[in-house]
């Protein structure tokens, strides 16, 4: 609905927070001055907004005093920013209209034989945005940005009931929580969420359904309800630093790419991972060279590095030896660094040195486990909605 309305196809929920941030910061630096009558004039419920700035102030600064610096401050802390920098760089994009005010209400101060002389008469880009109002101020700011829409930015047309010919779309790892969340903790309705990730409902109840099947792989709860309705997911809280969050789009974004060109694969790669990674440490533990080979060429179409990668020993001795199985298969990815732990089971010596463990490692050689448990999640999420829905990426 908000796509239709805006006629941006583009336009998310989110979008809705920055809006939020620019009509507080217009509210707290606008003047009252003519332009912003003349400016809105098409829309009275935003120029009454506006109007109403110093109570905005007073609300939140605790004073009506213009000279008062604290708007860009509050505003950051509204928006939960740990800089102002954040805010104003990357939320703040009416800073122009703020400009045009201060323009107009120098320029009418100053005699026109001295603007003439400087050559800073009022520019015509600036009378028309007074003359036409805001729809001519955002024409005339997207032809200076040289803004246009892309070709597959139409308005996203209402569905026929149980069509299933709506694009797929590969989610990341924060698509499927945001999903995820409105379904188990908004109680949106399926259909709000498909239009929102413009994808048909089928593939949303399918990717609710894969996510309950796996959720035990990153500690998340479902709950299945007695009838034959969606469960819902309840997904735990995900510490990652930027660098972890980073490192996992990529990943999700790389097995996408593999995907398409060896779905087979890839296929066989998440099965083996989620069938072969130990919960205790989340180490992907192998002794078929089969396996092997599966592993190792899905982390190369993936474009895992060697060292993003760690071969882990687990044996009562220090030995370092990968083991002789294992040796030749390794490739590329004979570089990669190995590290030899203490058993985490009670098996026996000759069987530990069968065993070759792999883990995904951070630069500094930390094991990141959540990174690879949360990109084979998303993976397997995706592959399952994509089939059950009958689209392909």
């Amino acid at each position: 609905i908000l796509r239709q309305v805006t006629g941006d196809a583009a336009f998310r929920v989110y979008s809705l927070r920055h809006a939020g941030a620019n009509w507080v910061y217009m509210a707290l630096e606008g003047d009252r001055s003519a332009v912003w009558d003349r400016l809105w004039a098409a829309h009275p419920l935003m120029l009454a907004y506006l109007r109403d700035g110093d109570g905005l102030r007073h609300r939140l600064l605790g004073s009506v005093d213009r000279t008062d610096r604290r708007a860009l401050l509050s505003i950051t802390l509204l928006q939960g920013h740990l800089a102002v920098a954040t805010t104003f760089m990357h939320y703040l994009h009416t800073s122009s209209l703020l400009q045009l005010q201060s323009v107009y209400r120098y320029a009418d101060d100053i005699p026109q034989a001295v603007l003439a002389a400087a050559a800073l008469a009022k520019p015509a880009n600036f009378s028309e945005q007074i003359t036409a109002g805001w729809a001519a101020s955002l024409r005339h700011a997207r032809r200076r940005s040289g803004w246009t829409l892309s070709a597959g930015s139409r308005l996203p047309q209402p569905a026929a009931k149980g069509a299933k010919t709506q694009p797929h779309r590969w989610l990341l790892f924060s698509d499927v929580e945001r999903l995820l969340d409105a379904h188990a903790n908004q109680q949106q309705p399926v259909g709000h969420i498909a239009t929102h990730f413009g994808v048909a409902e089928d593939f949303i109840n399918a990717a609710i359904r894969a996510s309950a099947g796996v959720a035990d792989w990153i500690g998340a709860k479902v709950v299945r309800p007695a009838s034959d309705a969606l469960p819902t997911v309840q997904m735990p809280s995900a510490r990652m630093n930027q660098a972890e969050r980073l490192q996992l789009d990529h990943l999700v974004h790389n097995t996408h790419a593999a995907w398409r060109s060896a779905p087979r694969l890839v296929v066989n790669a998440i099965g083996l991972i989620l069938d072969r990674t130990t919960r205790l440490h989340e180490e992907l533990t192998l002794c078929d060279p089969e396996q092997l080979k599966t592993a190792l060429a899905f982390f190369g179409h993936c474009g895992v590095e060697p060292r993003d990668l760690q071969f882990v020993l687990r044996r009562r001795s220090s030995s370092a030896t990968i083991p002789d199985w294992a040796a030749p298969l390794l490739g590329a990815y004979a570089p990669t660094p190995v590290r030899v732990l203490p058993p985490d089971t009670k098996a026996s010596d000759a069987s530990l040195a069968q065993w070759l463990r792999i883990r995904l490692v951070d630069r500094k050689g930390q094991a990141i486990p959540q990174v690879l448990a949360r990109a084979v999640f998303t993976a397997w999420v995706n592959l399952s909605a994509a089939s059950a829905s009958g689209n392909e990426a």
